[in-house]
């Protein structure tokens, strides 16, 4: 999913994806809450946020990188 919102897929794999998400509902739907996430929190600011939540978000962004490099 994160491959089609950054438009690196290669025009077969495009073009499976968007057919996919016609069909699919439950897809279609994640597609939109992670556009509505990217959208939200590219608008946040580091000032934005309490010492505390950063922390959690960076904690949780750690795990989910090191999840997807093993």
């Amino acid at each position: 999913m994160t491959d089609y919102l950054d438009g690196v897929l290669g025009p077969d794999d495009q073009a499976l994806m968007e057919a996919h998400l016609a069909e699919c509902e439950s897809c279609a739907e994640h597609l939109r809450q992670i556009r509505i996430t990217v959208a939200v929190t590219g608008r946040i600011r580091e000032d934005d946020l309490a010492p505390a939540v950063r922390e959690d978000l960076m904690d949780l962004y750690r795990r989910w990188q090191h999840d997807r490099e093993t």
